[in-house]
């Protein structure tokens, strides 16, 4: 098992990366939210502009990489509770580790919502254009929940499958070079 010192560091580097991915990864869609008319099958709907759409994804996927680089070397740069859920699973993260580390992801996250509800609560209309606070929804009524829970799933596994594939596996092309927090970005976004 890891010393204390260094389960507490690595648990507050996945406090510090999920505050600020939360904070700026909502933060994108209250901000660059656009829709419009919808067209053909979404008459009388309002649809993503899929500029909007781009710069959300980006700006998730940019989020991702730059924190994975500033805590990879504290904790492991898991930003995400599933990660770590299979770096427990495989034996890569020390069970009472994964636990700290998944409760310092969740209190990172309350706060980065908290703190961007109070960055854009003065007046939800023109600062907040998700009307959500970022969060995604199902954005279009030929969508089910399960359509929802399905596609986030498969999300989930890919950025599961290319932790495992990219940062841990030693044959990786990625041991040799540092760029597995790219490859992490890419599948997020």
């Amino acid at each position: 098992m890891p010393s204390a010192k260094t389960i507490m560091r690595g648990a507050f580097a996945e406090f510090l990366a999920m505050t600020l991915f939360v904070f700026f990864g909502c933060g994108a869609p209250t901000r660059n939210a656009f829709k419009r008319a919808g067209i053909g099958a979404n008459v009388g709907q309002k649809v993503w502009e899929p500029a909007s759409v781009t710069i959300i994804s980006l700006q998730f996927g940019f989020a991702i990489t730059v924190l994975a680089y500033a805590t990879v070397h504290y904790g492991g740069g898991h930003i995400n509770c599933a990660v770590t859920f299979a770096m427990m699973l495989i034996g890569k993260c020390h069970v009472v580790t994964g636990f700290c580390y998944f409760v310092a992801q969740m209190c990172g996250s309350v706060l980065g919502a908290g703190l961007l509800h109070a960055a854009v609560s003065a007046d939800s209309d023109a600062l907040d254009r998700s009307a959500s606070l970022g969060a995604n929804g199902i954005q279009t009524e030929s969508a089910t929940v399960a359509t929802a829970v399905l596609v986030e799933t498969m999300g989930t596994f890919l950025l599961i499958i290319t932790a495992l594939t990219t940062a841990i596996d030693n044959d990786a092309i990625t041991s040799q070079v540092s760029i597995s927090p790219t490859s992490m970005d890419a599948s997020l976004s």
